[in-house]
């Protein structure tokens, strides 16, 4: 039988969840953690509302300093480890970008189709019906914006809003990159199996049997040229990011096993 983990926590673990990169499957298991650990959604937008959001739930649960061990969600920056007496360990998790706009446009398409869902009509009203859904492809060039990754993890670093409009650039790769470099530990989903119960283990929560919020696919994965091309142009920094990314978790790899 699984024990949560009952004695003093070690580590303020703060979890930067990007959309569509297994992040769901996390947060459910995180929901388990206990009072030690805050939620942060996309309710608030701006670093200070996110930041006065977590004050108040920290207030409100009459947490001492040292027992703030755990911050996931969308809103997730860096600087919330102030709120915490515990050293931190920030984490995150990336994808492939051909993998993740892929799940992106199967997401939307799950949604439209789904009239118990809160979004339903939202998502309908984007990508049309069944019988005259958007393809892929005319959903790569009318609605997605790109370079989400990015988005997210700029703002995760020293983004003010993270709804802001606007196309993203070599200054947010820049702070996306510098997000990923101050993370103890970067999971990737093409490594779910073992990096999901890793960092479970370590925040002492049950590692999930399976994976959460799995879209049905209207989008089969591809290898057609013309839309791996698409993909490549709307998403460059994305990519780049994800190689940066790649590139760290070697080195942490490397780090884990010298202190082995």
């Amino acid at each position: 039988m699984w024990f949560l983990r009952r004695q003093a926590p070690s580590y303020c673990y703060l979890f930067a969840h990007v959309a569509k990169c297994g992040g769901t499957t996390l947060v459910h298991a995180f929901g388990t953690a206990g009072r030690g650990a805050i939620c942060l959604g996309d309710h608030q937008t701006t670093r200070r509302a996110v930041r006065a959001a977590a004050e108040a739930e920290i207030q409100n649960r009459r947490l001492a300093p040292d027992r703030v061990e755990l911050f996931f969600g969308h809103r997730v920056h860096f600087g919330l480890h102030e709120l915490s007496a515990l050293p931190p360990r920030y984490f995150t998790f990336v994808r492939h970008p051909f993998q993740r706009t892929i799940s992106l446009y199967n997401h939307h398409c799950g949604i439209a189709d789904n009239p118990r869902h809160p979004f339903q009509q939202r998502d309908l009203s984007i990508m049309g019906p069944p019988e005259a859904r958007l393809t892929f492809e005319q959903w790569m060039l009318q609605v997605y914006t790109g370079n989400h990754m990015v988005r997210f993890l700029s703002f995760a670093m020293q983004g003010e809003d993270a709804t802001a409009d606007g196309e993203m650039t070599e200054s947010h790769l820049e702070q996306a990159c510098r997000f990923i470099d101050q993370c103890w530990f970067v999971g990737l989903i093409e490594r779910s199996r073992e990096d999901i119960p890793f960092v479970c283990r370590a925040v002492g929560v049950k590692p999930p049997r399976k994976p959460s919020n799995v879209s049905t696919i209207y989008q089969p994965a591809t290898d057609d040229p013309e839309l791996i091309d698409l993909i490549s142009q709307r998403d460059a920094l994305d990519l780049r990011l994800y190689q940066h990314a790649v590139a760290r978790r070697a080195v942490i790899d490397e780090q884990r096993v010298t202190h082995q």
